[in-house]
């Protein structure tokens, strides 16, 4: 078998497996067998890399989609975490295309391309899918609570941009918001509820002065040609919500009390007595309140 014939059996078997769990996703993506072709070396070495580590692979924490769609052969369960993970991913991009103004689907469309293709040829620690999966789960997050979206990644007049700006059903007004997700936070590295909470505005203040860096920002409000408008962060922490039980009290108060934190989110794995996997997309605190009262 040819080299080039090779790559057009392992192409074919990546599009029949995008086809079988995540179908709206992927043709929504557009994504062209070019593209797809670019990305079949790197997966390859994931799932070669994967293979080998077998006994393994049920506690790993996968790294991109394709990740995702090899782990499902591991677990025969069909309706374990992998496969409940991508379709929820393809329930949540089916909602945000039945909330939002037809004219922004190419920008959500970008996101999901940006999605499927962030892979990297060895395992480690870069979940960049998830910060593009979240960008998703954000979109639908604040949909779902009273907002209608305006626009993805809106230039500012810093020379930046907004990830995403949206408009209260109530009164019209904006809201502009940026998505920042957090990976392989230790809270156990911190000793009390005050360095913790150090540590969380620390990340949150970074990200909100490098964003709002030349435009007058006053509190919760940026001047943008002479309009005060809202700026808020949507954080969203990645991993084991359990590690965070200690700080319950502590992330409910933030929440509270940081006026440019919206809420800081999280994505709730919950088993049902039949070992059905669900996912949630929620508040931290919710999340915290729920395992610490069954």
């Amino acid at each position: 078998m040819s080299d080039s014939t090779t790559v057009e059996f392992q192409l074919k078997e990546f599009k029949d497996r995008l086809m079988e769990y995540i179908p709206e996703t992927f043709v929504f993506s557009g994504i062209k067998d070019k593209q797809l072709k670019k990305k079949i070396s790197a997966v390859k070495n994931r799932y070669d890399q994967l293979v080998k580590i077998t006994d393994q692979s049920k506690n790993y924490r996968p790294h991109c989609i394709y990740d995702l769609l090899f782990l499902t052969d591991i677990d025969s369960n069909p309706n374990n975490r992998y496969i409940s993970l991508l379709r929820h991913i393809e329930l949540t991009l089916k909602e945000i295309k039945k909330l939002i103004n037809p004219a922004l689907l190419p920008k959500v469309k970008d996101t999901v391309v940006q999605m499927l293709t962030a892979v990297d040829p060895k395992l480690g620690s870069n979940y960049q899918y998830l910060n593009f999966f979240a960008e998703l789960l954000g979109i639908h997050f604040i949909l779902k609570n009273g907002f209608n979206l305006e626009d993805i990644e809106r230039p500012l007049p810093n020379g930046k941009k907004v990830d995403l700006v949206f408009k209260s059903e109530d009164d019209s007004s904006l809201l502009y918001m940026d998505l920042i997700s957090y990976h392989n936070i230790a809270p156990d590295l911190h000793r009390s509820d005050d360095g913790f909470k150090r540590f969380l505005i620390q990340k949150f203040n970074e990200k909100i002065e490098g964003k709002t860096e030349g435009l007058n920002s006053k509190g919760q409000y940026l001047n943008i040609n002479g309009e005060n408008i809202p700026f808020t962060i949507l954080p969203i922490i990645w991993g084991d919500p359990d590690s965070f039980l200690k700080y319950r009290d502590l992330i409910k108060r933030l929440e509270e009390e940081l006026i440019n934190v919206t809420a800081i989110v999280t994505l709730l794995t919950e088993i049902d007595d039949l070992g059905n996997v669900h996912y949630t997309f929620t508040t931290l605190s919710n999340v915290l309140e729920r395992i610490a009262t069954p």
